[in-house]
């Protein structure tokens, strides 16, 4: 295992591309804001890169209490490289090193399912999990507290929304890689709606559209007022909605789904593992783990 170095940069964003495909926008976005040398980690064979990740520096916050943490993104091998177990020896090695570093947890969200699998042989286990609702423009107008109005726009911070008013169990990601995660969002075709309401509620809504469907990836009322989220989602001009919330939110009157959306890998023994296995306990991640 190694540091990346600045002069890897151009064979880093060859390999990124060649593994998911992102746009030039994109990768610049990320090599220019967030890119961190010395917490890129990899493998080489021949000269060649097989294996990288990148850690993005994060907390995460248990109640009233914040760990250090690293968040494992973007894990790539290189197709030519495939299989001969680089990936893990580059985890665990990265691992030794955090912990002896003074380092709590890593955490990542899998890309797919079977990766829940082959993370938790690794030590990881499920622990971050969001709620879900699909909800059409129909159930919205029934709800006698969803009128539609009583705010005006207003132009507040994603990075100050998020880490003033999460209050218990999530992910707390470094500032950089917030502001990049939201222009992310905004630069596929998605847009962020900020409002303040009468009664003083701050309303923050990052979302972008999938056919019929207006998909909000991340929201969060100042008061913790579902109602209106669903005010302002009642003005836009989607038939459908599916929305992510903290697995802790208030829904009001609708069902909703809670699914699983990373894992952790407790590096001192601070968490009781069977309590998140079993669902009694959750942590938020939120729209950057996409």
């Amino acid at each position: 295992m190694e540091k990346a170095n600045l002069d890897d940069r151009e064979e880093l964003i060859g390999l990124w591309k060649n593994v998911f495909g992102d746009t030039d926008e994109f990768l610049s976005d990320f090599f220019d804001s967030v890119f961190d040398a010395d917490n890129t980690f990899l493998i080489k064979e021949n000269g060649i890169i097989a294996s990288v990740f990148y850690m993005i520096n994060s907390d995460v916050v248990l109640g009233n209490k914040k760990y250090s943490a690293k968040y494992l993104y973007a894990a790539q091998t290189h197709p030519g490289f495939r299989k001969k177990g680089f990936m893990s020896k580059l985890i665990k090695s990265s691992a030794d090193y955090y912990k002896a570093n003074g380092t709590d947890f890593i955490f990542l969200c899998p890309a797919s399912e079977h990766l829940y699998d082959y993370y938790g042989k690794l030590g990881f286990f499920t622990a971050f999990y969001d709620k879900f609702l699909f909800l059409t423009k129909i159930e919205i107008d029934k709800n006698r507290n969803v009128t539609g109005e009583g705010y005006f726009c207003s132009d507040f911070s994603y990075t100050e929304m998020r880490k003033n008013i999460m209050s218990k169990n999530y992910a707390d990601f470094d500032d950089d890689f917030l502001e990049f995660a939201e222009r992310s969002e905004k630069s596929d075709g998605g847009k962020s709606i900020s409002a303040l309401f009468e009664d003083g509620d701050r309303v923050y809504i990052l979302c972008h559209s999938d056919d019929e469907t207006l998909c909000v990836t991340e929201c969060f009322s100042e008061y913790g007022n579902f109602n209106h989220i669903l005010d302002i989602l009642k003005n836009e001009n989607s038939e459908k909605f599916k929305i992510k919330l903290p697995a802790d939110f208030p829904a009001g009157v609708f069902n909703f789904d809670v699914k699983k959306q990373g894992m952790i890998l407790d590096l001192n023994g601070i968490l009781n593992k069977s309590n998140f296995i079993d669902g009694n306990e959750k942590i938020y991640l939120g729209q950057p783990c996409e």
